[in-house]
């Protein structure tokens, strides 16, 4: 017999209607308690069928509840899931312009604390404003069934209390905001920070980085202390609606008891009802103070997806066709700040050509255009007769091994950054001879585990002649048409 298989879409789908199911359910259940219970009370007649369905009540509820909870659970979690990868998969492939403008420890907040508040709203706001409007909808036909009396003294009570409550809600909505986006650039600030740790001790930026990020704390601070102003207004004034509205309930429905119109078993039914619609209130609450605030986070990230590409191409270079490299007239610049100016060059197959300049004069920057990290403002780049905008990115980058002068290393083992970005993992062979080409073999052998040795962050496990030998012995793996060496030259 063969498996159905059921697409991911479809099944997050599902998820999401039988968890809601369930809470419908759950809600149903929830609320047939009450009015067992006042058949019981008015009828004085404790029968074991009665008491039997009122525990099968209770465990249906809580059964309900438990299902419902678990597949909206599971819908949020593929939700945020696929949400994560995409944004990283989309900004992996952003141009690199946007990176220039942002904190990377900011990116990673965003992406994992904005999505996790959003998580937190799919599986339970959303589920939970769902069944408490369900709830709310049929216990008012049935306390209007009960009693219009004591039924349209709740509905003023709560609509009072409606009337404090949203715009408290809304001035909250507005500093929760501004706490989330502080919070962010904290996390951003840190990050930077933490990465940066060996600048800051030799240049004895201790002072700077104190002063920085106790300011920053503060704002942080500020915002965290009025959003919870806010909200500590409101806790207080939902407590006194509440006593207010059960007071009078308790007195009119007391003297109604008294006078005969009015039944014990109903006045505590209601009573029942009235704590019952207590959290689906508060539900639908949170979801209207949340919902503004997922709205922003939701926003953001969506933006993301929406950055622009970086230009692809569609022409594949064949390696052993390459015979020219050349610059036409090319211009670049950062904003305003022109860096390349009538650029022209010519550079043959096979030939070794240095870039030599002050700090500033635009060595780099002809680097990251052959990288086709950037493209320039005027003039062309010219691969052979083609022009290198129409060149395929990635199978161009393929061609290209880059030894940066800044130590560009991932956190992971020797051998994980000697194979970062080959297709094919080389044999044990060709790894040994691309170490013996960089003297690089001799350290590795000290290590106790050998190539799969961590290196730490940036390779901090490594010494700065190490690191270096390491990205070359990577460019020998990977090296197809071009290899290039960039070190900084003071002049």
């Amino acid at each position: 017999m063969k498996a159905i298989i059921i697409p991911k879409n479809l099944r997050s789908q599902l998820f999401l209607l039988f968890g809601t199911m369930f809470s419908i359910a759950a809600s149903v259940a929830y609320l047939l308690i009450p009015q067992v219970l006042e058949w019981l009370i008015d009828h004085k007649r404790f029968v074991t069928q009665t008491i039997v369905n009122l525990g099968l009540l209770f465990i249906m509820n809580l059964l309900f509840n438990f299902l419902s909870s678990f597949l909206l659970l599971k819908y949020a979690e593929h939700q945020i899931k696929e949400s994560r990868y995409r944004s990283v998969l989309k900004l992996l492939k952003t141009d690199i312009s946007f990176f220039d403008n942002s904190l990377s420890g900011e990116l990673s907040s965003r992406i994992i604390n904005d999505t996790e508040a959003v998580r937190k709203f799919l599986s339970e706001v959303i589920p939970n404003a769902i069944s408490s409007i369900i709830l709310i909808l049929l216990t008012f036909i049935v306390l209007l069934r009960l009693d219009i009396g004591l039924s349209t003294c709740i509905f003023l009570g709560l609509l009072l209390m409606v009337v404090f409550l949203t715009p408290l809600s809304a001035v909250s909505r507005k500093y929760a905001q501004k706490k989330q986006n502080q919070l962010n650039n904290l996390s951003g600030y840190l990050t930077e920070i933490f990465q940066r740790v060996k600048l800051i001790k030799l240049n004895q930026g201790y002072g700077v980085i104190k002063k920085q990020y106790s300011q920053k704390l503060s704002d942080t601070s500020e915002s965290s202390f009025k959003y919870s102003l806010v909200d500590s207004f409101i806790g207080p004034i939902v407590y006194v609606v509440l006593f207010i509205i059960l007071s009078f309930i308790f007195a009119y429905g007391g003297y109604r008891v008294s006078e005969g119109t009015l039944t014990i078993g109903t006045l505590i039914a209601f009573l029942i009802y009235l704590f019952q619609l207590l959290t689906p209130f508060s539900n639908v609450g949170q979801f209207a103070n949340q919902f503004a605030k997922t709205k922003q986070y939701v926003s953001i990230i969506d933006s993301y997806r929406n950055l622009p590409d970086e230009n692809k191409g569609d022409l594949i270079v064949n390696p052993g066709n390459f015979l020219l490299l050349e610059f036409r007239n090319v211009e670049f610049s950062y904003d305003d700040y022109i860096v390349l100016q009538d650029i022209n060059l010519k550079i043959d197959k096979g030939e070794k050509v240095a870039f030599v300049g002050p700090s500033g004069s635009g060595k780099t920057t002809v680097i990251n255009l052959l990288l086709k990290l950037y493209s320039p403002v005027n003039g062309e780049i010219i691969v052979n007769s083609n022009n290198l905008e129409a060149i395929n990115t990635e199978s161009w980058r393929k061609k290209i091994s880059l030894i940066s002068q800044n130590f560009e290393l991932l956190s992971g083992t020797i051998y994980d950054n000697l194979t970062f970005g080959l297709d094919i993992l080389p044999d044990d062979e060709t790894v040994r001879e691309a170490l013996e080409k960089v003297n690089l073999s001799h350290d590795i052998e000290k290590f106790e585990q050998g190539l799969n040795t961590p290196i730490g962050e940036q390779g901090l496990k490594l010494s700065g002649g190490q690191k270096q030998r390491l990205q070359l012995a990577r460019g020998f793996l990977k090296m197809q048409i071009f290899l290039f060496l960039m070190r900084q030259l003071q002049i």
